[in-house]
């Protein structure tokens, strides 16, 4: 957010209000899709919305519905997005279910 390309100042804040711009849509897909559920990886949640990135770019052009692609990013979220269960080292969602692994 803080390094950009260009010395101009009208291109330095179009950037800025772009990467502002990616990190709202990254935020609210990340809430709409992952939010409910502890299990759900919201660092594997944010590459979802990156890998997406085009097919989201698609519905703004006019290309595909952005109720599909809202659809799709939210598949690809619901099958990917998971943190496996650990034994040694508990996940936050273990230890939020069974407190008592804290202690052991």
């Amino acid at each position: 957010m803080d390094t950009w390309r260009s010395e101009k100042p009208a291109r330095i804040l179009t950037e800025i209000f772009a990467k502002w711009l990616g990190m709202l849509i990254t935020h609210w897909m990340t809430l709409l899709q992952c939010w409910q559920d502890p299990r759900h990886s919201t660092v594997k949640a944010h590459q979802v919305v990156q890998w997406m990135a085009p097919v989201l770019a698609l519905s703004l052009v006019g290309a595909l519905s952005v109720e599909s692609a809202v659809g799709r990013s939210a598949a690809a979220m619901q099958r990917g997005c998971r943190v496996q269960p650990r034994r040694k080292h508990p996940a936050t969602f273990q230890l939020v279910e069974a407190p008592l692994l804290i202690c052991s």
